[in-house]
């Protein structure tokens, strides 16, 4: 069986410690890291031994204890027993001899899985090496950084991650370095982190994101620091900060990451602007100036930039007095994709149930304007980021509108009515 490929490529000496890893976790999973460790002298891998009648023997004169009474002499085991051991010793020989031969399988595949992992100029640093153990110690000592090269590079890093980044999918990313630097910055028992300097650093990078967060817990940290209480850690802290910013998004219907905390909807739109946009298609719309500041229509398969529901070529409704296709343009649509054929179809059929709806509701002029209350969808991804009580106090918040959206529907309706009488 061939081995498992590593994820991360040895590009530079940034990369050795994310390669090394990946290739530790390999080996131990198989029991060979002991034979690869390039920190600890080389061992090999030997071949347990066949048991023999006379080793046994040597054994269990070994292992027993001479009498208090005569220990110039020593007492020779008996056949019988001799016999037994030796068949507990020849079981648990083929135990070993099987795990010998797994050992020595995945500690030959080990050499290969490094030169696939690796740059092409690194690869002559494993030519001519007899084992495994020799080609890592080779890369460690012509690549891996040293100590003081590692310490200049994460202060260097660590000291960037003082300025916080704009946009939200940044932050989330910059919250993730921050945990990576931090553990390898304890590692390396840099000063930078020693005792509470991360927490301040850390807070005094996010008062302008958080104020309020800013605030309450560089005021805990102090409090904990003269009370000789331990504060909280940093990596609690991170996770503090990104469920009061989820909560904060959520509590607001804003956008987490181009998609909403919790994918509400209104009017079939996401909170925020967002329009169903999946794979080319769009929900109907009776104004076509309603998409313009909304994210970019796609490219139509004839080449025009324009939503499906606004191509002639795809709905009727979208086509000029006097319009005749074009062959070349038609013989694209026959050609289609079923992929390309199934939006098409998704498309028409909302644009069908979009017109029975309005026809429905015309008369009281509701097919535009009919007040719908946000809709949570807790299976999307985001939600298994937030705890269950978080979801709970959303879903209450979502009910609250819910009921006054049937009130102003309601109100609305009635009105309608009362001037359609009159």
């Amino acid at each position: 069986m061939p081995a498992s490929k590593i994820a991360v490529i040895l590009n530079s000496p940034s990369d050795w410690e994310e390669w090394i890893e990946p290739l530790k976790s390999h080996a131990v999973s198989h029991e060979i890291w002991e034979f690869i460790d390039p920190g600890y002298p080389q061992t090999q891998l030997s071949e347990p031994a066949i048991p023999t009648f006379n080793a046994v023997k040597d054994i269990l004169i070994t292992g027993r204890t001479p009498t208090q009474s005569d220990t110039s002499q020593t007492v020779q085991p008996t056949k019988e027993k001799v016999d037994q051991r030796l068949k507990i010793e020849t079981t648990k020989y083929k135990q070993d001899y099987q795990q010998y031969l797994a050992r020595k399988k995945h500690l030959a595949g080990i050499p290969s899985l490094i030169q696939s992992s690796i740059n092409r100029g690194y690869l002559q640093y494993t030519y001519s090496r007899a084992t495994a153990y020799d080609m890592v110690v080779a890369l460690k000592e012509r690549v891996a950084p040293s100590d003081l090269a590692k310490e200049i590079d994460i202060s260097n890093q660590y000291r960037a991650l003082k300025k916080p980044p704009t946009g939200r999918q940044l932050i989330d990313k910059w919250l993730t370095k921050w945990e990576e630097v931090h553990f390898k910055a304890t590692q390396l028992n840099l000063p930078e982190v020693h005792q509470e300097r991360a927490h301040m650093d850390f807070l005094d990078a996010i008062q302008n994101i958080d104020q309020e967060f800013h605030t309450v817990w560089s005021q805990s940290i102090i409090e904990k620091k003269y009370s000789n209480e331990p504060a909280i850690s940093l990596r609690d802290l991170l996770e503090r900060f990104r469920n009061s910013r989820l909560i904060h998004q959520a509590k607001q219907g804003c956008l987490l990451g181009g998609q909403s905390a919790f994918p509400a909807t209104f009017k079939n739109k996401d909170i925020g602007g967002n329009t169903d946009t999946e794979k080319g298609t769009h929900t109907p719309s009776t104004n076509s100036d309603s998409n313009q500041g909304k994210s970019p229509p796609p490219r139509c398969i004839w080449g025009q930039q324009h939503w499906y529901s606004e191509c002639p070529y795809v709905m009727p409704t979208a086509r000029k007095p006097g319009w005749t296709p074009k062959p070349e343009i038609q013989q694209r649509f026959d050609n289609a994709t079923d992929e390309q054929k199934k939006a098409i179809g998704r498309t028409i059929e909302r644009a069908k149930a979009y017109q029975n709806k309005k026809a429905k509701n015309g008369a009281l002029g509701e097919g535009s304007s009919s007040c719908v209350a946000p809709v949570i969808n807790e299976t999307h991804p985001h939600c298994a980021r937030l705890p269950p009580i978080i979801i709970g106090w959303i879903r209450e918040e979502i009910n609250f509108i819910s009921r006054h959206t049937r009130l102003i529907a309601s109100i609305r309706s009635a009105l309608m009515l009362e001037m359609v009488q009159h």
